[in-house]
């Protein structure tokens, strides 16, 4: 008996999704996650290597507003960072605001997603960057993973990832993963980077 093609795209949906419930332990062996995909060069816009330790204070795991998905994988994004490590602390929106309000800082900070806001905010506290996420969804199976890596203080980016692939099986190894691998690369070469006659 043939399994309607409807009835198999909605089983095929719900096992996309619930695979990202669990963060994947990164291969002791490669140090990256699994996963038979890599990007195309086209998919990587910009990546610039920076001297990493000047900035490894915290990462800010922000989530665009416009990301129709993104949000519902904020605790997966997050638990997948720190799995990669590399920062002291790691913060999405909710937290740096709470982090704003406790060490007093709303009155130069006045949010956690304008530009002029989160360089004050390096002002203040040190350096530190931005990791700015969006996901779309395009298409039944077709997704958008975008990773851009931004120094707050210019609103310089140093690593943009634009990742569009067709899923069939699993978020983790088709959208997330060959992402966060290619991330895994520039945050390598970024923490033996030295600044040239420094």
């Amino acid at each position: 008996m043939k399994i309607p093609f409807l009835i198999l795209c909605l089983v095929m949906l719900v096992f996309t999704r619930c695979s990202t419930s669990k963060i994947p332990p990164i291969d002791q062996q490669t140090g990256k996650f699994p996963t038979k995909k890599t990007l195309k060069a086209t998919e990587i816009i910009v990546d610039k290597t920076i001297s990493f330790n000047d900035y490894n204070q915290f990462l800010y795991i922000y989530i665009n507003k416009y990301s129709d998905v993104a949000m519902e994988y904020e605790n997966y994004l997050l638990g997948t960072f720190r799995e990669i490590g590399g920062f002291n602390t790691y913060y999405t929106e909710n937290a740096l605001e709470r982090f704003v309000i406790q060490n007093n800082l709303a009155d130069k900070v006045t949010n956690v997603y304008d530009s002029a806001s989160l360089a004050n905010l390096q002002k203040e506290v040190g350096p530190f960057l931005i990791c700015e996420i969006t996901i779309l969804k395009e298409f039944s199976f077709s997704y958008i993973f975008e990773l851009k890596i931004i120094v707050p203080a210019h609103r310089e980016v140093v690593l943009d990832i634009y990742h569009e692939p067709f899923i069939w099986s699993s978020f983790n190894k088709e959208l997330f993963n060959p992402v966060f691998n290619y991330y895994i690369d520039w945050l390598v070469r970024s923490m033996h980077y030295q600044i040239p006659g420094g």
